[in-house]
């Protein structure tokens, strides 16, 4: 998990104050005792409460820090805003829609609807919609509904919005549409709007490709580093290019190979036809992203960048950087990258969704949150999970990087306390039943560079860095997700790939990020979650190609189809099944976070686990057995 990125709101976990007068001694005993809360006055200005879930035998310790002088209600905590985000209210008939259309068991299989047709018939009425204008306009405000339907944007002086938005004794407001933010839903609108939001009391996301978190990826002390094998092809300086001296990465031919795209590229699938947004929350040079492309020898695809609601681009950073490489290598031939850029990814994935001519048929997104600083802002994340529901819907597959903290998912950025919190969190939005999670591995290759050995990502003892997955505390099991364990919550990952920075991907960057680790500009390496992420977004680009030219629709929302096969007899065919190493990144965790104690989960084993899922794809194979499942589908989208 990376750095928080400019602008993010104050009091979220990842700029706590973590020792707060707290021993170590003093939390691990507050962990095995269970749910209790620290008195006021050992932590001074913050509030540590530690809670556990029992979810089958398994105690997730979740970690909640709250920053800020203590108040005696919610919204002193925040400085008024004068924009506010309204969740508008949709028919649970939306979700019943498109599990039918995403079930390969259903007569509806992959018959998606197009994003005018779902909002017109599970969204807010035209009516609804102009009484929240109307609404908005009798208090000297502004109000614009979005296309999408799940949310309206309230303008105006922030002294009204408070006025309109926070709760009054007598007032009669709905107090189920609070906030962290402290607003409330007035009385005229509680039949259509569920709750309300500062548009920038948005989830506490970071980017995951944080050069500075790789820093080393020593194998003689590393638990999952490891040193090159097979066969790089490209440029010298590229094939070359290493963090580690001696250790240089993996190059496009060798992740392509190893995972079957290679082979789908010899059937002329490159991607072409298919669109992929990136949800992003840093920028890229086009100077960055071309010399990689030179150096492997492709055509990089059409790149469009889009500033949502912000006049220019993002500063170019390390995340956008490394997606765009593994992506256009991986899929050259695809239509379009459609780069969406804001920091919050309300904005971004109604933006992608907004015009017909531009709806995505993949999304990569590869940034996360804890999940217990992301249930802060909760009307927020239902926003998001709806516009992710509206995507499955059109035939779009979502994939999202579970984050690089290995099951401890909550980090501190506090220069007091940096690190990673030694409690079992998993991350949104990988959490979301609407997503296909990716998780890490690390792998060997023979000369033909295909896979001899895959493990999960841990960088243990060396330094904190691992695949993460989890317990969701958020979202109960789907009803696709079938692992052979009984669990009543969603789990993650769903799947692995290559993400292990040791010795990582090849990579080409000169962000001031990458700058500070590796003064001299360009080549380096690089891994995490965030490179597997866009890599199994570009093989279901090719996969839904393949469809496409049978006369079939997308695949869609992969996961029906990923845990229907991982089910069946075909499993041991289509997925590689990582049996060896752990997520449990406790023993690099320093003190005063830690005494590099175990955290105790997660270990990878036979059949599905939370450390890599069902772990990695035969792409070839999957696709052709995708095909299969899509003949009686119609093309609709």
């Amino acid at each position: 998990m990376g750095r928080v990125p400019a602008g993010a709101p104050p009091g979220r976990l990842a700029g706590s104050n973590w020792t707060c007068g707290l021993e170590d001694a003093r939390l691990r005993s507050m962990i095995r005792s269970g749910p209790e809360m620290a008195q006021p006055s050992e932590c001074g200005v913050c509030i540590l409460r530690v809670m556990s879930i029992r979810l089958q035998g398994v105690v997730a310790v979740v970690l909640m820090l709250f920053v800020g002088a203590l108040a005696t209600g919610p919204a002193a905590a925040q400085t008024p805003s004068n924009k506010v985000l309204l969740q508008m209210s949709y028919s649970k008939g939306l979700k019943q829609f498109v599990s039918s259309v995403s079930n390969p068991a259903s007569k509806r299989y992959r018959q998606f609807a197009s994003m005018r047709s779902m909002v017109k018939r599970f969204g807010p009425s035209m009516k609804a919609r102009a009484a929240t204008v109307r609404w908005a306009e009798s208090r000297g405000l502004r109000a614009t509904v979005d296309p999408s339907g799940v949310f309206a944007t309230v303008r105006g002086d922030s002294t009204a919005i408070s006025r309109a938005f926070t709760s009054r004794t007598g007032s009669g407001y709905s107090s189920g549409g609070s906030s962290s933010s402290g607003l409330s839903v007035p009385p005229e609108l509680r039949a259509i709007v569920k709750s309300a939001a500062y548009a920038d009391d948005r989830p506490d996301f970071a980017v995951q490709a944080d050069p500075e978190l790789f820093s080393a990826t020593n194998p003689a002390v590393n638990q999952s580093a490891t040193t090159r094998t097979g066969t790089p092809k490209g440029c010298p300086a590229g094939v070359n290019a290493e963090r580690v001296p001696g250790n240089p990465g993996w190059t496009p031919n060798q992740y392509n190979n190893a995972y079957g795209l290679t082979a789908l590229h010899k059937r002329g699938l490159t991607g072409k036809g298919q669109r992929v947004a990136l949800i992003e929350i840093d920028g890229f040079k086009p100077g960055d992203i071309k010399p990689f492309a030179d150096c492997f020898g492709y055509k990089l695809p059409p790149i469009r960048t889009i500033p949502v609601q912000m006049k220019d681009p993002f500063p170019t950073g390390s995340e956008t950087t490394l997606d765009l490489q593994v992506l256009s290598a991986a899929a050259p031939g695809l239509k379009s990258i459609d780069v969406y850029e804001n920091l919050d990814p309300v904005l971004t994935m109604a933006a992608a969704l907004a015009k017909p001519k531009f709806v995505p048929d993949i999304i990569s997104i590869s940034i996360a949150g804890c999940e217990n600083t992301a249930i802060e802002t909760p009307s927020l994340l239902q926003m998001l999970n709806t516009l992710f529901t509206l995507a499955s819907g059109t035939g779009s597959s979502i994939f999202v990087a579970t984050g690089d903290t290995g099951s401890s998912g909550c980090r501190s950025s506090s220069p007091q306390a940096p690190g990673v919190y030694p409690v079992l969190s998993a991350q949104f939005p990988a959490t979301s039943p609407w997503v296909t999670a990716v998780g890490g591995t690390n792998m060997a290759l023979d000369s033909r560079n295909q896979l001899t050995g895959e493990w999960v990502w841990n960088g243990s003892p060396e330094v904190v860095g691992g695949g993460s997955g989890g317990i969701s505390m958020l979202y109960g099991a789907p009803w696709w997700q079938k692992t052979g364990t009984r669990s009543s919550q969603r789990r993650v990952p769903d799947i692995s790939a290559l993400a292990d920075p040791g010795p990582g991907y090849v990579y080409y960057c000169t962000s001031p990020e990458c700058l500070a680790i590796k003064p001299e500009p360009g080549w380096m390496t690089v891994g995490g979650t965030s490179a597997a992420a866009p890599l199994m977004a570009a093989a279901f680009a090719l996969a839904n190609q393949a469809a496409n030219r049978k006369g079939q629709p997308n695949i869609g929302l992969a996961n029906p189809l990923i845990y229907r096969m991982a089910n069946s007899k075909a499993r041991n065919n289509i997925f590689r099944d990582v049996t060896v190493g752990t997520n449990d990144v406790g023993t690099a965790i320093n003190p005063p976070l830690s005494n590099n104690q175990p955290v105790g989960f997660f270990k990878a084993k036979k059949g599905y686990d939370m450390a890599s899922g069902w772990g990695s794809l035969r792409m070839a194979r999957f696709s052709d057995t995708a095909l299969r499942y899509g003949k009686k589908a119609r093309r609709s989208r």
